[in-house]
């Protein structure tokens, strides 16, 4: 009787410090941050039917560190903090339920204690990845950057590889919001294509086939500093258009370096001197297989600590000339009406898409007092594009870039394939990089 009795003390005693410590720990389904600008968040997460959804996972985007799960009510809360906020940066939560293929991105305020979340069908994005003979690439790599403003992230569980026939398939994405595909394999150049997920059927969105160059080039020079001596322990980073992003290459006791690796074509090589006070810097571009490349080191305060992976924006800037670009077409043409400019690449399904949607709307454009004019932004076989072109009634200009194909799309800010530049009647930029889904909104702005 004793042993039963302390047994059941021991019990008693066990279950009364567990209930303790767990009053005292935070609940599973919230991240909790010593912050002292960290915010709670309550909410309720219901599907389509106002329903609510289990189980579903949420993360805060662009800030902090805030995530939890929803309950078997759809309940949540969740902590992050408004002091990784920069001040132009606009901050998402991004819910998704694997189960049930539902996803929902929506915007994060400071202020805001309260949060309803309503999940929809979530986009798949699918394409090939391919080399430039269009040879499929097994194990190449894809992933998503989902873009608020000029800041991206990549989405969780987004890294998939490639299968035997070039395959890849990126689920659990939201609707509505503007996505980029980046693509890669070991060996090759990296590509990317900007998306919109409101362009995708049946919650299916096709890139088509992505192409990368062979890697099987490489670059070498020599850093100086400002006396014309070679320095060591400069670090090396190297990037272009359709180049393979290359970082960490560190230059030897005099100053040399070597990039693997490369793409046929220009590559951008950025020299950073971190161990001297202050920081200094150096920037070149060279063309793949030069060996004698020379980058001299400047000071600076503030440098910059990574290559630019995007071309300037033309927002309040006029459209640049038409150098380079093989077209029958004049501005002054266009005198008094707006211009709406699409680089397009003829062998990506997205592009096609935007083409043959602007087509339909052409002569409603037209009416608006907007000119159409596109450009064929990669190097295409005449035949088929010309032939495309005819079969499906292509109204408006086309032209062609006759050469230096990265130059001309750098200077026309053009950051990925299709690229929408909108101008007003005095051909000053208004809006670029939208989907064609908002260009009724642009030119009523």
């Amino acid at each position: 009787m004793k042993r039963v009795l302390l047994v059941a003390a021991i019990l008693c005693t066990v279950v009364i410090i567990w209930i303790v410590l767990a009053s005292r720990r935070p609940s599973p389904q919230q991240t909790v941050q010593a912050d002292s600008k960290a915010r709670y968040v309550d909410g309720v997460i219901t599907d389509s039917e106002g329903l609510p959804v289990s189980g579903a996972r949420l993360n805060v985007m662009f800030a902090g560190h805030g995530s939890c799960v929803s309950d078997r009510k759809g309940r949540f809360r969740f902590s992050w903090s408004t002091g990784a906020v920069q001040s132009d940066e606009q901050v998402y939560v991004l819910a998704r339920q694997t189960k049930r293929n539902l996803a929902a991105a929506v915007v994060l305020k400071p202020e805001t204690t309260e949060l309803d979340i309503k999940l929809r069908p979530a986009v798949s994005i699918a394409g090939i990845i391919a080399d430039k003979t269009g040879k499929a690439l097994r194990g190449a790599k894809a992933h998503v950057l989902f873009w608020s403003g000029k800041y991206g992230t990549m989405l969780s569980e987004t890294d998939v590889k490639t299968n035997r026939n070039g395959r890849f398939n990126i689920t659990m994405i939201p609707y509505g919001h503007k996505c980029t595909v980046v693509t890669e394999a070991d060996g090759y150049g990296r590509e990317t294509i900007d998306v919109f997920t409101d362009d995708s059927v049946d919650g299916r969105l096709d890139v088509g086939t992505i192409k990368l160059r062979l890697a099987d080039k490489k670059v070498a020079g020599v850093v100086y500093d400002a006396n014309d001596l070679p320095v060591q322990n400069v670090e090396i980073s190297a990037y272009g258009d359709g180049q393979p992003l290359r970082r960490g290459i560190m230059t030897d006791a005099q100053g040399r370096f070597v990039v693997e690796g490369v793409c046929e074509g220009m590559i951008q090589i950025y020299a950073h001197a971190r161990d001297r006070s202050p920081l200094e810097y150096g920037h070149t571009a060279a063309e793949a297989g030069a060996t004698d490349v020379r980058i001299v080191l400047e000071k600076s305060s503030s440098p910059s600590l990574s290559p630019p992976e995007q071309a300037p924006s033309l927002i309040g800037k006029i459209l640049p000339e038409l150098n380079s670009i093989e077209i029958d077409f004049n501005f002054d043409l266009a005198d008094e009406r707006m211009v709406l400019a699409c680089f397009f690449d003829i062998q990506q399904r997205p592009s096609r898409n935007t083409l043959l949607r602007l087509t339909k709307q052409a002569e409603e454009l037209k009416l608006k007092g907007v000119t159409i004019v596109a450009v064929q932004a990669v190097k295409v076989d005449e035949n088929t594009l010309n032939e495309w072109l005819k079969e499906n009634n292509v109204p408006f200009t086309i032209g062609t870039i006759r050469d230096n194909e990265e130059q001309v799309r750098f200077n026309w800010g053009v950051k990925s394939l299709p690229w929408l530049i909108l101008t007003d009647k005095k051909h000053i930029v208004v809006a670029e990089g939208f989907s064609i889904n908002e260009l009724d909104e642009k030119i009523v702005r």
